[in-house]
């Protein structure tokens, strides 16, 4: 009953056992008294009798007196995790009771297993919102972790870090190369701003000294960091417009990105015709009312109308723009469109009149006058 029925690997193990003589005669001749069978890196230090010297050093074969015990230790490092059956054997010449001889104990030899988490850290992220995550390394081995213990990350999105690390039960704060013992866990909270988009290869890594699963200290997690994305398109604005006769069209921005225009969200244009305006602006799906400022979830589109009665001819160029805080494709934040306002032109030709008459002499002649819009394409029109 001297040897302990669990060790662990890497912490010293000490016990012993013992064979007792208690036969009516001394075990002058052939004595023994050993085990087989002890976990890796144990062994039988010595052994002592008790007579008739208590302590006295004892070997195979020596007298073991009437009523005297043989005391051997037992000490080492075990090396390996797993089930030892060990075997004890005595005896001596003319032993009179071989039943007794022989006697069986399990040893248990166990050892840390950290294994590391990343299913709290979330796998998608937005430029310029707040990332909260954690990760947790848990000994799910029979035996404390007690040196060269690890728990963290590399790889996570421009931004964010790992805040802290504490250990349960207790939520006591932790750091690398603290204790772990078996069945608890180290939690660690990420958080952070990110700060660009991208895919980010998070790799996790745990362990400590005389882990005994390999296998389960290194694990990734993908998170993906996207941004909003505001385009414009003027296609919906009409590239010509006549003085005096009303004008209408439309245009949009888009958020093509992957997260939400939260801030900064611009639509509109510059250079529209006199007297042409800009009304008001909806979001889809819903249809509701937009202002600049206002968030545009992935996806939403901004339509803004754009009306009014021409005054001046020539040629404008409109300039649309949009675009948001943390925008991650600013080539397509604004565009162009050249317009061409056009007026009438109302021309008189008095070429049909002739440039004389006489006194009682029948006159007749012509004038005529050429349509707007139709200077050159048109035939002269004579009023009727």
């Amino acid at each position: 009953d001297g040897l302990p029925q669990t060790a662990f690997v890497g912490q010293p193990y000490t016990g012993s056992f013992s064979c007792s003589n208690v036969g009516t005669a001394d075990a002058a001749a052939g004595s023994l008294c050993g085990v087989s069978g002890l976990p890796a890196g144990v062994s039988v230090v010595s052994c002592s009798v008790n007579a008739p010297s208590p302590g006295a050093g004892w070997v195979a074969g020596d007298n073991v007196p009437v009523g005297a015990t043989v005391t051997c230790t037992v000490g080492g490092t075990p090396t390996a995790v797993g089930g030892s059956q060990v075997a004890g054997t005595t005896g001596a010449t003319y032993d009179s009771n071989t039943a007794n001889n022989t006697a069986t104990r399990a040893i248990n030899t166990t050892a840390p297993d950290m294994a590391i988490s990343l299913a709290g850290l979330p796998t998608t992220a937005a430029v310029g919102v707040a990332y909260n995550g954690s990760f947790s390394c848990s000994n799910v081995g029979g035996a404390a972790a007690i040196a060269d213990t690890q728990c963290g990350v590399t790889g996570l999105p421009a931004g964010v870090a790992v805040v802290a690390c504490t250990i349960s039960p207790t939520s006591a704060g932790w750091s690398a190369g603290g204790s772990v013992p078996a069945g608890e866990a180290v939690t660690c909270t990420v958080y952070g701003t990110p700060t660009a988009p991208g895919s980010s290869t998070v790799a996790g890594t745990t362990g400590a000294t005389n882990d005994s699963n390999p296998a389960n200290n290194s694990t990734t997690r993908t998170i993906n960091t996207t941004a909003p994305d505001m385009a414009i398109s003027l296609a919906g604005l009409p590239a010509t417009a006549s003085v005096g006769v009303p004008y209408a069209g439309s245009f949009s921005c888009t958020n093509s990105g992957g997260a939400d225009a939260a801030s900064g969200a611009a639509c509109g244009v510059t250079g529209l015709p006199a007297d042409v305006t800009v009304g008001t602006c909806t979001i889809s799906p819903a249809g509701s009312t937009w202002s600049a400022g206002s968030n545009v979830p992935a996806g939403a589109t901004v339509s803004c109308p754009v009306s009014g009665t021409p005054t001046t001819a020539g040629n404008v160029t409109v300039t649309g723009t949009t675009g948001a805080t943390h925008d991650s494709n600013p080539a397509n934040n604004s565009a162009t469109l050249p317009m061409t306002v056009t007026a009438p032109d109302m021309a008189i030709s008095l070429a049909g009149l002739p440039t004389t008459a006489s006194v009682g002499t029948p006159y007749s002649g012509s004038f005529s006058w050429i349509p707007p819009m139709c200077l050159s394409a048109c035939s002269p029109k004579r009023p009727r």
